[in-house]
């Protein structure tokens, strides 16, 4: 078998162009007098090189490896769906993808948007792309429009060429499809995200609650058009209090958003019921409850102008 190269002895003592390696494989008396000498020389080059690039080689499958299509980052900063609802794929064309690409942009860019909430259109059918994104209800404006400028490039990254996806990071959420999904209730695909903590008594913490969610939920539902946001805490006996949130998108209506919340309650045993802490993400409504604070009791938790909406989503 040939060598993988011919060692060149004017190269066992040198530097790469730009110095990010050296090295030396020449004995101390500079004398190379036979093949075996040559050969130990040679080995042991091959040795350290083998050290260097073994860990690359073992990390290259993950860096090329693509994101799985339904997931979450390993501490669920960041989860993620990109299956079509009716289970089959059509790679997006690039037309619509750069209908994506510039609808979400307008998203970010837009700074007299205020409550954190966006829906609208770019382009023509069939490479018509209609998309939502929804900040939570305590985030500030410019942490708004960052989250959706982050949450977006992940999205785009983890679901390339599909043309129906969404992702919820911690502040924000992005969705998009070719089919309508404005003033509609939808509750799939979703997340049931629970806490890795028990608490000490499942019985008493959740009859403090059961309470708790059901008037966020009345709070939230009544909402008026740019904003559908309820948060409060309430004290556990002879434990921590509990703060939740809910939220719906609010081009629902009331009806629809306490739908969404309520059938999202009750998904809780199954998924968090024990635990200090759960989440339960949908495209139309998300809950969140935890021991300790986590939202931002000092923002304006109510839309700044009730008396006005955004404008309905139009075409671009």
């Amino acid at each position: 078998m040939p060598l993988l190269f011919t060692p060149d002895v004017a190269q066992l003592d040198s530097c790469t162009a730009t110095a990010e390696h050296c090295w030396n494989c020449i004995s101390e008396d500079g004398n190379l007098t036979n093949a075996s000498t040559m050969g130990r020389l040679i080995m042991n080059c091959f040795s350290k090189l083998f050290r260097f690039i073994f860990p690359i080689i073992i990390l290259m499958p993950l860096l090329f490896t693509p994101a799985r299509l339904d997931d979450c980052t390993g501490r669920a900063e960041y989860c993620w769906n990109c299956n079509a609802e009716d289970g089959n794929r059509t790679d997006a064309s690039t037309i619509y993808n750069q209908n994506l690409n510039s609808l979400l942009t307008t998203f970010v860019s837009d700074t007299n948007n205020n409550y954190g909430f966006y829906n609208s259109s770019w382009g023509q059918n069939p490479e018509k792309v209609n998309a939502i994104a929804l900040c939570r209800g305590d985030v500030l404006p410019n942490d708004c429009r960052q989250c959706i400028n982050e949450t977006s490039t992940r999205l785009l990254l983890n679901c390339r060429n599909r043309k129906e996806a969404i992702i919820w990071g911690e502040l924000c959420l992005v969705r998009y499809s070719d089919s309508s999904i404005f003033y509609m209730k939808k509750e799939a695909p979703f997340k049931s995200l629970p806490s890795p903590n028990f608490v000490a008594s499942a019985e008493r913490y959740k009859k403090t609650l059961d309470p708790l969610l059901e008037s966020l939920i009345k709070k939230a539902s009544l909402g008026d058009s740019l904003k559908k946001f309820a948060y409060d805490n309430t004290k556990v006996p002879d434990a921590e209090d509990i703060y939740a949130l809910v939220q719906c998108t609010p081009d629902l209506s009331q009806q629809d958003c306490s739908d969404c919340l309520v059938n999202s309650t009750s998904q809780i045993p199954g998924c968090c019921g024990g635990k200090s802490g759960g989440r339960v993400l949908k495209p139309s409504c998300t809950l969140r409850y935890e021991y300790g604070p986590f939202y931002n009791e000092t923002a304006n938790g109510s839309p700044s102008s009730p008396d006005s909406g955004p404008p309905p989503p139009d075409g671009m």
